[in-house]
């Protein structure tokens, strides 16, 4: 894997939509640790970022091999910046339906997108909905999974 770089901190990819996605999310977590991330926030990334080039592979380029995913990413002082975009005709985010509704708890898949919005700081689709933009700030801890770990 040869990243196109343009910065030291700045990395682009392009996927096959057949493409194993471990070798990419193991460069990002190291490049999270280099960047300061603890193990849990790079838990958390990774799987964000796993979940949406899972679905601009499945959904966007319907897992179709002559299509192409673009992965870039991009680190500053504070925060890190995910770009991941497919050839699809895109889709309105807001018509996905909330997999912790109770009618949709035993459903097997449709978490993906709620598991961006849990880990990611900003999570926002650019019209027509195909290329997804996702940013973190280091210190950034996700609210709701805090409590979680609170002691009464």
């Amino acid at each position: 894997m040869t990243p196109d770089t343009t910065a030291q901190t700045a990395f682009r990819y392009q996927l096959r939509s057949s493409a194993d996605t471990g070798e990419y999310l193991t460069f990002l977590k190291d490049q999270l640790k280099d960047h300061g991330y603890d193990e849990t926030a790079r838990f958390q990334i990774c799987v964000a970022c796993g979940e949406a080039i899972v679905n601009a592979i499945r959904h966007g380029n319907k897992s179709d091999p002559d299509k192409v995913v673009w992965v870039s990413w991009s680190f500053d002082e504070e925060k890190l910046c995910v770009q991941i975009e497919d050839g699809g005709q895109g889709f309105n985010p807001a018509l996905v339906p909330d997999p912790s509704h109770a009618a949709r708890l035993e459903v097997e898949s449709g978490r993906g997108i709620f598991l961006m919005r849990a880990f990611m700081e900003v999570v926002t689709y650019q019209d027509p909905g195909n290329c997804v933009r996702m940013w973190r700030r280091r210190s950034w801890r996700p609210e709701k999974l805090e409590k979680l770990h609170e002691t009464p």
